[in-house]
């Protein structure tokens, strides 16, 4: 969309991709149009065709749909102050709900407000994170010469990370879907990434750990 995410991805190789055959679509989304005809049209492909969802970034869609509402619904805005607010909040609700019941593994990108927390409204500042499994953390770091980006799973200073696999997933990770995929297959095996062992054939050691069972109700 306006943000332009999608051109980086247009200049990658396909060997950049975890699957380099099947290289991602893209579909800009530069209207609130846009992202209600992408939605109902996700819906409609099979989970063969289709297997994860990138939202990026939700924040600009957001910022998006509240230069919508004041530009189509002036009259509306004047005489109700909240009325940005509400329709925003309730527009973000509905469409968390219908990503999320697509079936498909979805990734939600989101700037944050400098002080731990997603840069969007009220409630859904708290609601999204709570959809997710994982809640990362991506990190730019500046280090003499060299730019080193990081993506942390647990919590960075100030900022947030967590997921429900715990301590089972190493951090920094290298920013890249292989990287994590090949994290979190091994913490559901019920094995540590432990980046302080030794390395066999490039990749970390694994150290077995037991995991407490989980009861569910019958």
């Amino acid at each position: 969309g306006i943000e332009g995410g999608h051109e980086t991805i247009e200049s990658m190789a396909a060997d950049d991709f975890y699957e380099p055959d099947h290289p991602p679509e893209i579909r800009v989304i530069e209207s609130i149009e846009d992202m209600v005809s992408q939605v109902k049209e996700l819906s409609t492909r099979s989970r063969s065709e289709v297997q994860t969802v990138v939202i990026d970034s939700v924040s600009v869609y957001q910022d998006m749909y509240i230069d919508w509402l004041k530009t189509n619904f002036q009259a509306q805005v004047q005489a109700n102050k909240y009325f940005v607010w509400d329709k925003t909040l309730e527009h973000l609700q509905h469409l968390l709900h219908q990503i999320h019941s697509l079936g498909l593994n979805v990734v939600w990108c989101c700037h944050d407000d400098g002080d731990s927390k997603p840069l969007l409204l009220g409630q859904i500042a708290k609601k999204l994170p709570g959809y997710c499994k994982l809640i990362l953390f991506h990190n730019v770091d500046q280090q003499g010469s060299k730019v080193v980006f990081q993506v942390h799973t647990r919590q960075f200073g100030r900022f947030f990370a967590r997921g429900r696999y715990g301590r089972y997933l190493p951090s920094p990770l290298e920013p890249s879907f292989k990287a994590l995929y090949y994290a979190i297959c091994k913490a559901r095996s019920g094995e540590i990434v432990d980046e302080s062992m030794p390395r066999t054939n490039g990749k970390p050691a694994m150290r077995p750990v037991r995991r407490r069972p989980v009861m569910r109700p019958r």
